[in-house]
């Protein structure tokens, strides 16, 4: 809220977008944890188990909505920490069904990817890829069959994971 005296809506998410540095405050009256999004994130992953920090940032690579049984292909995510995740209001579930991640987090988690190696987030993104090339294949040999409303629908659910599968 501080921004908005000197960036306009659209800039502020600009600079959301590129990074969490924009989201910070020198007011001496919060605590250091409080001062940054940065050091709030770092927080609660620091309360994460190693297995939960690890299913988040893989589960990073995901652009929007994505099933438990995608998660478990690409992030080897079991049912079990999901639902510590959701518990930990790390994560949630959609109406769909669905598990989705807020943009922040995604963007936090995915940093920490990154840096646990070059070699690993690429393993992640390739199963990404393959999971979502798979969904978009399957989908389209159903369009013009008997189950295209169906085919339809799940490429919907998944097309943000399949446009970035394709990047």
């Amino acid at each position: 809220a501080s921004w908005v005296n000197v960036l306009s809506l659209a800039e502020i998410v600009e600079e959301i977008l590129r990074g969490l540095d924009v989201l910070t405050t020198t007011k001496r009256d919060l605590s250091q944890r409080h001062r940054s999004m940065t050091a709030v994130l770092d927080q609660s992953w620091e309360l994460l188990t190693p297995d939960e920090r690890r299913a988040m940032a893989r589960l990073s690579v995901f652009r929007g909505p994505f099933t438990r049984e995608i998660a478990k292909q690409v992030a080897d995510a079991s049912l079990a920490t999901l639902a510590q995740l959701v518990a930990k209001s790390l994560l949630r579930r959609t109406e769909q069904g669905r598990y989705d991640l807020h943009e922040l987090m995604r963007q936090y988690a995915f940093a920490q990817l990154n840096a646990s190696g070059r070699e690993n987030t690429e393993q992640i993104l390739r199963r990404h890829a393959e999971a979502f090339s798979n969904v978009a294949e399957h989908a389209s040999r159903r369009l013009w069959a008997a189950e295209s409303i169906q085919a339809r629908q799940e490429i919907d659910g998944a097309l943000s994971n399949i446009r970035a599968a394709w990047a």
